[in-house]
């Protein structure tokens, strides 16, 4: 039996279109409503969202950084850390992405002073959230970001290594 070549072309397509609507609905889902950081208990800001799947559990974090604690302090193996590529917005996988570390730009953390009671101002001496990280799918964008505002640019392998060494 013959194939038509057209048909067997079409149905190749359908099947990426198929395949690349179900890994934008993955890794896209939108951030959990009114679900604050699962260490800080921020509101989980849509340009730094970072979320892990531990255990078979996903869990949500405001960012990187809490993100990458949670998965110090939860013990299991990671099965999946999806970040969040700052320009974009889009959901990607941590692993493909730079991450510049430490930059001025710190969307989760107060200002460095806080008023106590009703007057009274305090220098902040901790941040959980703080030196921020910020991820990019896009290298040159990440370079860009740091030259604008500073930090360093690392991978997530780094980052991973990094927050392992108490």
């Amino acid at each position: 039996m013959k194939t038509n070549p057209i048909k067997a072309i079409w149905l190749a397509v359908l099947a990426l279109v198929v395949a690349g609507a179900g890994a934008y609905l993955y890794l896209d889902r939108g951030l959990p409503e009114h679900h604050p950081c699962e260490l800080c208990e921020r509101p989980i800001h849509h340009e730094t969202a970072f979320s892990l799947v531990v255990g078979g559990k996903e869990a949500w974090a405001c960012c990187a950084r809490c993100g990458l604690s949670l998965c110090r302090s939860g013990g299991g193996q990671v099965a999946a850390a999806i970040a969040t590529d700052y320009p974009s917005g889009r959901r990607v996988n941590a692993e493909r992405c730079v991450f510049v570390e430490g930059s001025d730009l710190a969307p989760c953390c107060s200002p460095n002073a806080i008023v106590v009671g009703e007057k009274t101002p305090c220098g902040k001496c901790f941040d959980r959230c703080y030196p921020s990280v910020i991820a990019f799918l896009n290298p040159k964008e990440a370079l860009a970001f740091s030259r604008e505002h500073g930090g360093r640019m690392v991978s997530f392998e780094t980052l991973v290594r990094e927050f392992k060494t108490p």
